[in-house]
């Protein structure tokens, strides 16, 4: 039936619906595209401190090298106007030089050279590469003869670089002495060599 004015009853059109899902879903990913550019910036950070750190290692590394190669050059130049002064000295009391071998095949070769001056029983010892102490050793010089007697003629200190040298005198006086050995002791009060030879010359 028609309407008084002629028209039928009409419902009103439903409203378009807001699409929610389709928000939430560009939401999220804005929000795991800031998350992953945060999670970058934070191992680029990352990366460039330890490439930094890295950086700064090895050039204090090369800082260290150089400063030991220095004190090494030093200790030497020291040495050498220590035996200059000797020869100088020599006229009087004559000098001979000694070149020291380790006394074991196969072990590292420290190199060493003795200043020996015989009329007064003291001289000058200087080596290179000397394998490092525990807390508790040190190295010795002895003087021996040739009935296999020795006598002490004091410690040697190691310097950081492995090299030393030290003046040296011996503790008792011997007649004839045939080598000088260069043994690994414990500290304290030692009257002859127990420990292994290390360095051994004729004189």
């Amino acid at each position: 039936m028609l309407s008084p004015t002629g028209s039928e009853n009409r419902q009103p059109a439903p409203l378009p619906q807001t699409p929610r899902f389709s928000g939430r879903i560009g939401w999220l990913t804005a929000l795991a595209l800031g998350v992953l550019a945060a999670l970058l910036v934070c191992r680029n950070f990352e990366l460039t401190t330890t490439v930094r750190i890295m950086q700064n290692e090895a050039t204090l590394a090369q800082v260290e090298e150089q400063s030991l190669k220095q004190q090494l050059d030093a200790e030497r130049i020291v040495a050498a106007r220590q035996i200059a002064d000797l020869t100088a000295q020599s006229a009087s009391a004559p000098m001979i030089f000694v070149n020291l071998v380790a006394s074991q095949p196969g072990e590292a070769k420290p190199s060493a050279t003795l200043a020996w001056q015989p009329a007064v029983q003291a001289g000058v010892f200087i080596a290179d590469q000397l394998p490092p102490l525990a807390a508790d050793e040190e190295y010795r010089l002895w003087l021996e003869d040739t009935s296999g007697h020795s006598v002490g003629a004091g410690a040697v200190t190691v310097g950081p670089t492995g090299a030393t040298r030290a003046e040296f005198r011996a503790e008792q006086p011997m007649k004839d002495p045939a080598r000088i050995t260069l043994t690994r002791e414990r500290k304290g009060v030692v009257t002859q060599p127990t420990g292994p030879i290390l360095l051994i010359g004729s004189l």
